[in-house]
């Protein structure tokens, strides 16, 4: 089920109205039927997996429990790590590497006969997988104890605020909270709706705006050059962002709501003033995921800078590969992985050096493109995740550099154009500049929130009469473009 959608605008408010009138005891079973229902709508048979998931991991559980030696433990994650990540490699990976062997086959001309599987990728496998092997690896370090209610724990895999693409929430912290009585709340109702309605606002109106000029060029790559292309990745970073920190808002808000917590999973990621700041921000419950069970595992920062350089390119190499079984999303791990392990480098050298006294005038200028030069670094190396082959990519890539003279001279031929396909991707000038307005009231209201801390608190000093109008006209734009297309979240492919 899509949050963007008119099922959820009616399932949302049922199930929140139904568990608040439900008795204490028995709000566990109805989250969890509602979380099934919420799941199954998609694609019933996905349920058996995400079933099996549970029982496997709530059973190594409870076994690990039973033994203090960590050696006795370890057959018991082993069987959690080989179940979970045989899900993961089976339905995400195994074409991709089939078919890696059987190109490396036909380059040594022998015969390859193991043919292609045709299987659906599970929505939200690489989440709820991710979740559940946080959950058996705590146990096995001893940093958490097992859920010995089945149904609680059942909820905690498939709570369906933040089942389908997050955020990856640890079991101390969302278990807890599924067992806690909560009455209803104006403050956790009213916000958590208010963070709903940006959700919504900056996937209907942004991200799925710039959905189909994206579509526009990588249906065509030969036909496009110069700065068109690079305008296309910035757009698409927006996008991307615009789409699943929306999604996370909403899914954040739905569990307020209820009165659940869930971690923050974007921090204002375009104003970091350089790569390793800006993924620091991105994602937080995938990036503090992999901290904890990859980076930290493998030796972190221990053991001088080259054993840091490795493990940083480890993270990324797998972070890249969690994106999809495809080569550009490898690609796109490995450029993230060097470029942050300069990051990393420079920050560290740069600790070691007295700061200069400058002007506030003079800071302000190095801040503004040390931030715009991390988000075009970050929106150049998108060319490799959001066209669907490296073949796209190249094109997009060789094209975008050598072609920049003639750009320039068709952007001027069709200063007049208001259609212009080179300029507005297909769409028209008034279609853009609503666009762009848009991101500018995104842009505003992140500003606020980085200076005072949080922009709803800000807005909630507002005059009542203010406010509402705010709420209304916010309301009114969501609806406005929401009958333009009905796009699925970006992440649910992940």
């Amino acid at each position: 089920m899509l949050f963007n959608s008119i099922e959820f605008l009616l399932f949302f408010p049922t199930v929140v109205g139904l568990f608040f009138l439900t008795p204490f005891k028995y709000r566990w079973l109805l989250l969890l039927a509602a979380s099934y229902l919420f799941y199954g709508l998609a694609n019933g048979w996905f349920l058996l997996l995400i079933i099996f998931s549970t029982l496997i991991d709530y059973s190594v559980g409870l076994k690990m429990s039973q033994y203090e030696d960590k050696k006795k433990r370890k057959p018991y994650l082993l069987v959690s790590l080989i179940s979970n990540l045989g899900m993961l490699m089976l339905f995400k990976y195994f074409n991709f590497f089939n078919e890696s062997f059987a190109d490396l086959f036909r380059l040594l001309n022998l015969e390859y006969a193991i043919p292609a599987l045709g299987l659906i990728l599970p929505v939200g496998i690489s989440f709820y997988t991710f979740q559940t092997l946080a959950y058996s690896i705590d146990i096995y370090n001893g940093k958490a104890k097992p859920e010995r209610h089945f149904g609680i724990f059942s909820l905690y895999v498939t709570y369906f605020p933040q089942l389908v693409a997050g955020p990856i929430e640890r079991s101390n912290s969302l278990i807890p909270q599924l067992k806690k009585k909560s009455a209803l709340s104006y403050y956790n109702v009213t916000n958590g709706l208010k963070l709903m309605a940006w959700g919504f606002f900056k996937k209907v109106v942004i991200a799925d705006q710039i959905s189909p000029m994206i579509k526009y060029i990588t249906d065509s790559p030969q036909d496009f050059y110069g700065l068109t292309i690079l305008l296309c990745a910035m757009l698409f970073s927006y996008q991307i962002y615009c789409d699943f920190s929306g999604y996370s808002d909403i899914a954040i808000g739905a569990a307020q709501v209820m009165g659940v917590k869930l971690m923050v999973n974007f921090n204002r990621p375009f104003a970091a003033k350089n790569l390793a700041d800006l993924w620091s921000r991105w994602h937080i419950s995938l990036t503090t995921w992999f901290r904890d069970y990859v980076y930290i595992p493998i030796g972190g920062n221990r053991g001088g800078q080259v054993k840091l350089v490795r493990n940083v390119l480890i993270v990324f190499i797998v972070s890249g590969l969690w994106h999809g079984a495809n080569y550009n999303f490898l690609i796109w791990g490995i450029l993230n992985g060097v470029y942050v392990v300069v990051s990393i480098l420079l920050m560290r050298r740069s600790k070691d050096k007295p700061v200069p006294q400058v002007s506030n005038l003079r800071q302000l200028i190095v801040t503004f493109f040390q931030k715009s030069y991390t988000f075009v670094l970050f929106s150049l190396f998108m060319l490799f995740f959001f066209p669907k082959d490296f073949s796209q990519s190249s094109t997009l890539i060789v094209n975008m550099f050598s072609n920049t003279a003639q750009w320039f001279q068709l952007v001027i031929s069709n200063v007049d154009n208001a259609r212009s396909e080179l300029i507005y991707f297909g769409f028209g000038i008034n279609h853009m500049i609503v666009l762009f307005l848009c991101i500018a009231l995104l842009e505003v209201v992140q500003y606020y929130d980085g200076k005072v801390g949080s922009f709803r608190d800000f807005w909630n000093r507002k005059p009542i009469a203010i406010r509402w109008f705010g709420y209304l006209n916010l309301i009114v734009i969501i609806v406005l473009f929401s009958y333009q297309q009905d796009a699925p979240f970006y992440y649910f492919q992940f």
